[in-house]
């Protein structure tokens, strides 16, 4: 198991060492990432990050620290 923190652009040598786990068929290690940015626009890779969610080793929750101009609070 691997727990990964990483924050703004922090996020690039995450995902080399993901991408690479993900990419060996016969490595089985359990990757959790918890990403935090400021604002929901501001993550960075969010499209590939949940693309590789599809994959049975890896999980990722995304923090957001402020709420942009243009999003509204339910």
């Amino acid at each position: 198991r691997l727990g990964m923190l990483a924050a703004g652009t922090g996020i690039a040598p995450m995902l080399q060492v993901i991408q690479g786990i993900l990419s060996n068929e016969d490595d089985e290690t359990f990757m959790h990432l918890v990403y935090s940015s400021r604002t929901y626009d501001e993550i960075l890779m969010k499209h590939t990050l949940d693309e590789m969610k599809a994959y049975w080793n890896f999980s990722v929750l995304y923090i957001v620290t402020k709420v942009s101009s243009n999003e509204k609070l339910n």
